[in-house]
């Protein structure tokens, strides 16, 4: 083999690394965005739960209890809905 090919084959080695560290470098990118985006929809989760909580707590209308329960329900299925959607990109 001559310096040339082994160039080449130097060359086309090399190429084919750097597209694997691009592809793994934008998997990280993307793992960590869905990260961020989890975090938030905890949190938002997290307050939903105190504001149950709070309404839970209240004495009274039990109309507004479930009222409370069904739209607490709602937020908790559309926010997994959301999580898992983020999880599967």
């Amino acid at each position: 083999m001559g310096t040339r090919e082994n160039e080449d084959v130097f060359e086309k080695r090399l190429s084919t690394i750097e597209t694997k560290i691009d592809k793994l470098t934008e998997l990280v990118t993307q793992t960590q965005l869905q990260e961020y985006r989890i975090s938030v929809v905890e949190e938002g989760l997290k307050d939903l739960q105190d504001a149950v909580i709070e309404i839970d707590k209240r004495a009274g209308n039990t109309a507004l209890k479930w009222i409370g329960i069904i739209g607490t329900t709602l937020v908790t299925i559309l926010l997994g809905f959301i999580a898992v959607k983020v999880g599967l990109k």
